[in-house]
């Protein structure tokens, strides 16, 4: 699960307690604007194959006063399952096979799909399971060296040590974003 606070929350909090109390409710909704709108910049960067990424994002307001008040966007759930990768997109980082393929020489390994098994949107088409089960499945090192999965003359997946995930969700920066337009907001509604 990640969760993502703005990262100079201090100086809005700061602020928020030199408020008066009477404005709660109206910056409640200037919180609750920003965050939908740094939700919304933060699932316009998912590159959405399955879509579970980009539904696990959620956001919300919470406090029961100026100084309580709390926005946060994050990654939770989709579809009742936790999305752990959520925090892989956001800040980057490498996936390394643990045990899959372990009893092919040199494994673990991580199956990838490639084109032939892939729909035009980049989703996977048959699991390795799917494909193992067919009698027309072969596991061979090819003349590159390395191991795939074919189906046919179909190749299926290239077998890989380790995958670099770029950052790229973008959280922390659609709620940087939001801070001025937070603070211009605020003072707005006492007639700074």
């Amino acid at each position: 699960m990640a969760s993502i606070e703005i990262k100079n929350i201090e100086e809005i909090r700061g602020y928020l307690t030199s408020l008066p109390e009477s404005i709660y409710k109206d910056a409640r909704k200037v919180f609750a604007k920003a965050v939908l709108a740094a939700d919304k910049e933060t699932k316009q960067n998912v590159n959405a194959r399955t879509g579970a990424l980009r539904r696990s994002i959620g956001q919300g307001v919470s406090g029961s006063s100026l100084e309580t008040l709390r926005a946060s966007v994050f990654s939770g759930s989709s579809g009742g399952d936790p999305i752990k990768y959520a925090p892989l997109h956001e800040y980057g980082g490498t996936v390394k096979a643990k045990k899959a393929y372990s009893k092919v020489p040199g494994g673990p390994y991580l199956n990838i799909p490639v084109e032939d098994n892939l729909t035009a949107s980049g989703v996977q088409r048959m699991t390795p399971r799917m494909v193992f089960s067919n009698d027309e499945s072969r596991l061979f090192k090819s003349k590159g060296g390395r191991w795939v999965i074919t189906l046919g003359d179909k190749l299926m997946f290239v077998l890989i040590k380790e995958v670099t995930i770029k950052p790229s969700l973008g959280m922390r920066k659609s709620t940087d974003r939001q801070v001025p337009i937070i603070l211009s907001e605020l003072q707005d509604l006492i007639g700074e």
